[in-house]
């Protein structure tokens, strides 16, 4: 993160961002504007027509889809994903006061997938 690149040290003194902290330290300079807008799941669904099945004489119904999960989040949040997910650490680190730190969890997985589902 260039946040962290950038901190405050003595060879980057005019720097204004905070100085490298001791671990388990929280600050204000952590806080940040997590709203979001996600494109959640999204499904397309095809439904065959009867008329076009008749001439089989063994499927009565068709529908074929594409589904896809976690496609898009709209954010202007720096992390991987702005919905705190994770209660990582041990001891004072999954207390009340840092339920909602990002401890760099890892983003939702995108997923497709692809079917068909056919009526006998």
């Amino acid at each position: 993160m260039d946040f962290y690149k950038n901190r405050w040290t003595l060879d980057n003194p005019t720097s204004t961002q905070y100085a490298d902290m001791s671990f388990g330290t929280m600050s204000s300079a952590f806080v940040e504007d997590a709203s979001f807008l996600r494109l959640k799941t999204v499904r397309l669904t095809y439904t065959f027509p009867s008329r076009w099945l008749e001439k089989t004489h063994v499927i009565r119904g068709l529908k074929v889809y594409i589904a896809g999960d976690n496609l898009y989040t709209f954010t202007k949040y720096s992390g991987y994903d702005p919905e705190i997910h994770t209660a990582q650490g041990a001891g004072s680190m999954t207390g009340v006061l840092t339920s909602g730190f990002d401890y760099g969890a890892f983003p939702l997985a995108r997923t497709f997938s692809i079917g068909a589902n056919f009526e006998f």
